[in-house]
C-alpha cells in the first residue's frame, strides 16, 4: 500500500487498490504472478541475496534421462502377473515427476532474481515445457494402465475423468501427446509476450494498449468454459452469484472501508506507515518465529525450520522480480518463500502472509501428482494468518499498534474490493465472450471498475495469465475477516478455525470454497447478510478508534 493510497481516496475519492500477489501453486510460475519459488539469503542477519552465492541452487535435469520410465510402463502393463515391475514403473514416473516439478522452480528461482536476463528466462522456459511433455507422458502412461484390469487399481487417484477421456483415444501417442504439448506452450508463450510487449511499449497510448490487450484476451479466454473455469478452481458457487454479490460488495464493503479511512488517517502513526517509515524491530521470518510458540507447537516447528532450513529470500536487488511468493519443492517435500523487500514494514506483512501459505503445505500434506488447486482456500491460509497475527502487534508495533491492526484490517478490504470487482468484470466478459469485440471489452471495464480502480484492465496481469483468478482475493478475504471477528471475541476460537483450515489441502479435487468453509466452522460469506454484516462491523470498529 503507497502513500497515495488512502490519502488520496480519503481525501479525493479516488481509489487505487493495489494489485495484490497472488500464490500461484500449479507448478509453472508465470512472468508476473507473485506466487512462487524462492531463494536464499546469503546473510541470515540482513536477508539479502548475494546472486552469486545461491543455498538453493538449480542443476539442470535431462528429460532424456525420464523417458525410459515412461517406455517402461507402457511395456510392463502389457505382460500379465507383472504387478510388482507395474508398481515399481509408476513410483519411478512419480519421482522423476518430482524432480523435473523441483527442477523447474528452481530454474523459475534464478530466473526471478535477475529478471530481465533474457538467457535464464529461455533457461527457465525449457525446463517449464521438459516439466510438462513428461507431466502429461506420464498421463498417458497412467492413462494406458487404467485400461488393463488388471494394473488399473494402480492409477486409479492418479487421474482425473477428463484425463482418461482425453488420453484414451488410441491416435495419443506419445510422440504426439509431446508435439501437442510443445505447441500448447508455443501457443501460450505467444500469446503473453505479444501482452509483456504492448504492456511495455512506451510509445503506444493507453487507447490502443487497450484494445490491442484487450484482442489477446479474447483469444485466450476462447479456451475457456464459463462454468467449468470455476469448477478448475474449486468454487461451489456460481459465476452469476458473484456478479451479484460484487454490487453489495462495491456498496456495502466500499462504504466501510472509507468510513475506517477517515478513522485511521488520525491515529497515531498513520503518516509513518501510509509514507512506508513505520520502524519495524527485527528481521522478519525472527519476528515470527518469536510469536509462533503463542500460536501453536505446529506453526513453531516451521517457523524455526524455515530458518533453520534457510527457505527463504528477502531482496532488494533492483534486478529481481518486484513481487513475493511461495512455491513447493517437490522433490524434497519442503517450501521456499520469495520476498522482494521495499522497504522493513512491507517485508514484514508479506512474510506473514506468504508464511501462512508455508505452513499450509506442510499441514496440509503437501502436493500430490496431478493436483486440483481450490485457490480461493489457499489464500485464506495466507490472509487469514495475517489478521492472527496482529494479536502480536501491540508488542511489535507499539504505540503505532493500533493504526497497524487498523491499517491490516484497511488492506484485507482492499482486497475484496479488487477482487469483486475485476471478478465482476471476468465473469461478465466471459459470459459473453463468443459475442465480444475488443472495443466491447474495453468498455465493460471501464462500466464496471471505473470509481473504484484507479488502472486500466491491461495493468492487471493476471487476468491474461490466469483467467478467473483475480476473485479469489475477495472471496477469501470475506472468508479471512470471519476469523478477525471471532479474534474480537475468543483468539481461541479464532485459532481453531485457522487450524482446520490450514490443514484442508487446496489441491485435493474434493476441496470446494463454501464446503470447505462450513466443514471448519465459518459463516456463510457468500451471501448478502454476510457481507452487510460485516460492514456494520467495520464501522463499529471504526468508532471504537476515536
Amino acid at each position: 500500500m503507497k502513500k497515495s493510497r488512502i490519502l488520496a481516496f480519503i481525501i479525493a475519492a479516488a481509489l487505487p487498490f493495489s494489485l495484490l500477489s497472488c500464490t500461484d501453486n500449479s507448478g509453472s510460475i508465470s512472468k508476473t504472478s507473485t506466487s512462487s519459488v524462492k531463494e536464499e539469503p546469503s546473510g541470515r542477519e540482513h536477508m539479502d541475496i548475494d546472486l552469486d552465492s545461491l543455498t538453493v541452487p538449480y542443476e539442470p535435469i535431462d528429460l532424456d534421462d525420464y523417458r525410459p520410465y515412461i517406455t517402461d510402463l507402457l511395456d510392463d502393463i502389457k505382460k500379465p502377473g507383472n504387478r510388482e515391475k507395474v508398481k515399481k514403473d509408476i513410483d519411478n514416473i512419480l519421482t522423476a515427476h518430482k524432480k523435473l516439478e523441483d527442477s523447474n522452480a528452481r530454474s523459475c528461482l534464478n530466473y526471478y532474481l535477475d529478471f530481465d536476463n533474457e538467457e535464464l528466462e529461455a533457461e527457465y522456459d525449457a525446463t517449464l515445457v521438459d516439466y510438462n511433455i513428461f507431466n502429461n507422458l506420464a498421463k498417458l502412461a497412467f492413462t494406458r494402465c487404467s485400461e488393463n484390469a488388471e494394473y488399473k487399481d494402480l492409477v486409479k487417484d492418479l487421474l482425473t475423468d477428463d484425463d482418461i477421456d482425453y488420453y484414451t483415444p488410441y491416435y495419443m501417442t506419445p510422440k504426439r501427446v509431446e508435439g501437442y504439448t510443445r505447441v500448447d506452450f508455443d501457443l501460450s508463450d505467444e500469446r503473453l509476450d505479444e501482452y509483456y510487449d504492448i504492456y511495455d511499449d512506451e510509445d503506444m497510448d493507453i487507447d490502443e494498449k487497450e484494445l490491442r490487450c484487450a484482442e489477446i484476451y479474447l483469444d485466450i479466454l476462447s479456451e475457456d468454459d464459463y462454468d467449468t473455469l470455476f469448477l478448475n478452481y474449486g468454487r461451489d458457487f456460481s459465476p452469476e452469484l458473484a456478479i451479484e454479490l460484487s454490487d453489495v460488495v462495491l456498496d456495502e464493503i466500499y462504504s466501510a472501508y472509507m468510513y475506517l479511512g477517515r478513522s485511521f488517517i488520525s491515529l497515531d502513526g498513520a503518516d509513518d506507515i501510509l509514507y512506508e517509515k513505520a520502524d519495524v524491530d527485527g528481521e522478519p521470518f525472527d519476528i515470527i518465529k518469536k510469536y509462533s510458540p503463542k500460536l501453536n507447537s505446529d506453526i513453531q516447528k516451521y517457523a524455526n525450520k524455515i530458518i533453520d532450513d534457510e527457505l527463504f529470500c528477502i531482496t532488494s536487488d533492483e534486478d529481481a522480480y518486484n513481487g513475493s511468493f511461495t512455491v513447493e519443492l517437490t522433490a524434497t517435500e519442503d517450501a521456499f518463500i520469495f520476498v522482494n523487500k521495499q522497504n522493513d514494514l512491507q517485508a514484514l506483512s508479506t512474510s506473514i502472509h506468504e508464511f501462512g501459505h508455508f505452513y499450509s503445505c506442510y499441514a496440509s500434506g503437501g502436493k500430490p501428482f496431478n493436483p486440483a488447486f481450490c485457490v480461493d482456500v489457499a489464500e485464506i491460509q495466507s490472509q487469514g494468518f495475517e489478521f492472527l497475527f496482529t494479536q502480536f502487534y501491540d508488542d511489535i508495533f507499539g504505540d503505532k499498534a493500533t493504526a497497524m491492526k487498523a491499517y491490516r484490517v484497511i488492506d484485507m478490504l482492499d482486497s475484496i474490493i479488487g477482487g469483486f470487482t475485476i471478478g465482476k468484470f471476468e465473469c461478465t466478459v466471459l459470459s459473453q465472450r463468443d459475442t465480444l469485440t475488443p472495443q466491447d471489452v474495453v468498455d465493460i471495464w471501464h462500466d464496471i471498475a471505473d470509481g473504484n480502480l484507479s488502472v486500466s484492465f491491461y495493468e492487471i496481469n493476471h487476468i491474461f495469465e490466469s483467467p478467473g483468478y483475480y476473485l479469489s482475493y475477495g472471496t477469501s478475504a470475506l472468508a479471512a475477516f470471519d476469523i478477525w471477528r471471532e479474534l474480537q471475541k475468543s483468539p481461541e476460537k479464532a485459532l481453531k478455525m485457522y487450524e482446520k483450515l490450514s490443514k484442508v489441502s487446496p489441491y485435493s479435487y474434493d476441496t470446494f470454497f463454501c464446503e470447505t468453509l462450513e466443514k471448519c466452522g465459518f459463516s456463510d460469506v457468500m451471501s448478502k447478510n454476510y457481507i452487510k454484516t460485516l460492514s456494520k462491523e467495520i464501522r463499529d470498529y471504526a468508532d471504537t478508534l476515536e
